[in-house]
């Protein structure tokens, strides 16, 4: 059973993060529901998926670099409202959120996320 599962799910990762870098943004909002489709537990999908997901991001980053035109200012100020915001995240999440509560927040925002890109989508044609 093993021996299937590791090729499966690194044929996933691997596609999630082709996909992802297409898009240029790092593969979490994929990765995230592949974790729990294959089994994994909310709360241990998300912090496998923080842990996946910092290499592909860097590098996706890095790959855009050349060509992109930042916000200094907003880089800065979101870099440390992010990193303190995870931080008091992650903290929350690990004494206070059930996995089940977890999966039903994420699937929500998902799900607005999605109305959100077809409502964007729409109104421009």
């Amino acid at each position: 059973m093993l021996y299937f599962v590791i090729p499966v799910r690194g044929a996933l990762s691997a596609v999630i993060g082709v996909f992802a870098g297409f898009l240029g943004v790092g593969p979490g909002f994929l990765l995230l529901p592949t974790l729990v489709l294959l089994g994994y537990t909310a709360r241990l999908a998300a912090a496998t998926n923080s842990v996946i997901v910092t290499l592909p991001s860097f590098s996706a980053f890095l790959f855009h670099l050349a060509d992109a035109r930042f916000d200094w200012w907003m880089l800065i100020l979101t870099s440390i409202t992010a990193v303190i915001g995870a931080q008091l995240g992650s903290r929350f999440m690990a004494k206070r959120v059930k996995s089940l509560t977890l999966t039903r927040v994420f699937a929500s925002a998902l799900v607005l996320l999605a109305i959100q890109r077809i409502y964007l989508l729409l109104a421009h044609e």
